[in-house]
Parts: C-alpha cells; sequence; structure tokens
C-alpha cells in the first residue's frame, strides 16, 4: 500500500490544508430515540432543515477534495491507489473516460433519414414524451408496461373490469411520502 508521501503532502498539502480549513464543526448529532415528540415539532423541523443545508454543503464540499485527488492522481500518472487514512485502508480509483456529446439538430440535418440508425433509447427523452410515445408503446405494453392503479380503478368503477378479477392480484401497503423543501417567500 502507499501511503501519503512527503512529496504529495509537499505538492498538494497547501490545495488540502486550503481545504480543511474550510471544514465546520460538526453539527450536534442527537440519537433517533425519538426524543422529538409532537411538542418538539418546530425543534425536529429546525433540525431536519439544518441537515438539508450541511448535507448539501458537505456534498459540494466532497466534490471539491474529490478534484483534488483526481489532479493528484493525474500528476502521478495513476489510476488506481491503495492508501491508509487514519489508520484505514482506502482504495482510489480514477480513471478517465471520454464523453461525446452530438449536436443532434445538425446531425439530424446532415444525416435526414439515416439519423434514426445511431439512436438509441434515451430514458430521459423517453419520460419528457411520454404523453407522445405512450400510443405507440400501446403493441408493446405488456414487455414493459405495468398495471396503473388509476386505470384499474376506472375499470373496475365503469363496469369494465369485474373486481373479483383482482382478489389476491395484489397487495396494499401504507407508505409514507415525505419531503422538505425551501418555501416561497
Amino acid at each position: 500500500m502507499d501511503d501519503i508521501d512527503d512529496n504529495d503532502a509537499t505538492m498538494y498539502g497547501n490545495e488540502l490544508d486550503e481545504h480543511l480549513d474550510e471544514i465546520p464543526a460538526p453539527l450536534e448529532v442527537r440519537e433517533p430515540s425519538g426524543s422529538y415528540g409532537t411538542s418538539n415539532l418546530e425543534d425536529a423541523l429546525r433540525r431536519y432543515v439544518a441537515i438539508q443545508r450541511e448535507t448539501k454543503r458537505l456534498k459540494e464540499e466532497q466534490q471539491a477534495l474529490r478534484d483534488v485527488i483526481a489532479r493528484h492522481m493525474q500528476a502521478q500518472r495513476k489510476m488506481h491507489w491503495n492508501t491508509t487514512v487514519d489508520a484505514e485502508e482506502v482504495g482510489i480509483r480514477c480513471i478517465p473516460q471520454t464523453v461525446v456529446t452530438y449536436d443532434e439538430p445538425l446531425l439530424r440535418e446532415r444525416l435526414g433519414n439515416r439519423y434514426a440508425e445511431i439512436l438509441e433509447i434515451d430514458i430521459k427523452k423517453l419520460k419528457e414524451n411520454l404523453p407522445n410515445v405512450t400510443p405507440l408503446l400501446s403493441p408493446v405494453l405488456n414487455l414493459v408496461g405495468t398495471p396503473s392503479r388509476e386505470k384499474v380503478r376506472d375499470a373496475i368503477e365503469t363496469g369494465g373490469l369485474d373486481p373479483n378479477l383482482f382478489k389476491g392480484a395484489f397487495t396494499k401497503t401504507e407508505k409514507l411520502q415525505f419531503a422538505v423543501s425551501p418555501g416561497k417567500k
């Protein structure tokens, strides 16, 4: 295993030190013991929002530190690095990848009808265009579809399907959806 040697510390120490100095004292951590009763709801929400902010800041800091470490590894021409940090073995991988972004309108214009020959399904675009694509997918819904609760309810309510057909063919569980979003002022 490689430990961080003096050259590494000298070469990248100042850059790492800059980020280490920015690390604030950790937030007070409370055990999830249910100590937040309904009378402490405001405290619980205040703490939740503080954790949200801290998580965002930590993710940004983590990305900055990744960049520092990646630059170090690139300078050392290392793709894999095993080292020890605070008596814990750590394996780091930094493998360059090529990302190609196409000018789609330009290619569509240049290739004309042949443009479709170079395409593959893009899930993001599929979701964005779902209302337009759904009728085209009807012939293959058995492969890519899943029962819709709303469609089942509508079919039963309109008499199109007998409710007995669904007995024992589903499970119903209660699931809590929870989100805290910044409000509008």
